[in-house]
């Protein structure tokens, strides 16, 4: 906590900014009434990532024994670098401060209970609940953030503050168990090794495909028949779109665009093409489309 006050920088349910004052660096007064969301509303179905989650409790069970040469009370002489608060405000907004606060706050409690990964490079990945904080080989600095949630930070999980998407937001549920993540491959490499007839479809693809496609009436099985089926066709002729991400990369096709997991193993959405889909999406072939590429299930830097 800091000494100065401020109006708390959330939102409440009814999008409606809440009015308490705060001491708390990172903007949230944790008030009863306040679940310290960081938005007003939901972002729509299309912009947020529902994907697999590292850091599970099978994940965490498995590397429990992965010692880490670093102690709580290190933790404020660890560096936190712009990437990492970067990426933490491109999810959740907030000023350097308020995600520098929030990230060291993770360290320590990740410290206490996470998942362990280290990279080839010596990079530590931290996982917990689908979200993760990467640490250089020193141990000594943050130098990455991922998560697979955007509308609730790592804060709002432990106070139990609900999503405001539901439980029960898509009529279908997904094919199967996920699949655990893969490593992350350059965008290019996403459209040339995507596999239309075995590529996980989560719920919010099949509700997706059947509300752009007006076929709501037909079952799983016929949906999935059909959905695969114009994937495949729109591989041969899709673009990388400018959407692409280090967790996700668009893939923009005749009057659709798919949205997958940088794995190439997820079917994470599909919606209709948008006019800036069109104009910023990059050619098969072009070099530059692997700069959009990253780490998004590795822990390579």
């Amino acid at each position: 906590m800091t000494s100065n006050s401020q109006q708390c920088t959330r939102f409440g349910v009814d999008g409606e900014r809440c009015e308490n004052t705060t001491a708390f660096a990172d903007g949230w007064c944790r008030e009863v009434g306040c679940p310290g969301y960081v938005r007003p509303t939901p972002l729509p179905d299309e912009d947020h990532i529902n994907g697999a989650p590292r850091g599970r409790a099978n994940h965490i069970a498995a590397t429990t024994d992965v010692a880490l040469a670093l102690d709580i009370d290190e933790v404020e002489d660890v560096c936190v670098s712009q990437r990492a608060k970067d990426s933490f405000r491109y999810h959740h907004r907030g000023s350097d401060a308020e995600a520098e606060v929030q990230l060291r706050a993770m360290l320590e409690d990740f410290l206490v209970r996470s998942a362990r990964f280290t990279s080839r490079g010596g990079f530590v990945q931290l996982a917990n609940s689908g979200y993760e904080l990467i640490l250089d080989p020193s141990l000594g600095t943050i130098t990455g953030y991922r998560t697979v949630h955007q509308e609730r930070t790592w804060e709002q999980v432990k106070a139990k503050v609900p999503s405001r998407y539901g439980k029960n937001r898509g009529k279908r549920h997904a094919t199967g168990q996920a699949p655990e993540p893969g490593p992350a491959l350059p965008p290019q490499e996403v459209l040339a090794q995507l596999d239309p007839a075995v590529v996980y479809l989560t719920g919010r693809a099949r509700d997706s495909y059947a509300k752009v496609r007006k076929q709501q009436g037909l079952d799983d099985e016929a949906l999935d028949v059909a959905l695969r089926a114009e994937l495949s066709a729109d591989l041969l002729q899709a673009r990388v779109g400018l959407g692409t991400s280090d967790r996700v990369v668009q893939l923009v096709a005749d009057d659709l665009t798919w949205i997958v997991t940088c794995d190439a193993s997820i079917a994470v959405g599909v919606r209709r093409i948008r006019h800036a889909d069109l104009t910023n999406s990059v050619p098969p072939g072009s070099g530059s489309a692997d700069s959009g590429g990253g780490s998004g299930h590795g822990v390579g830097m």
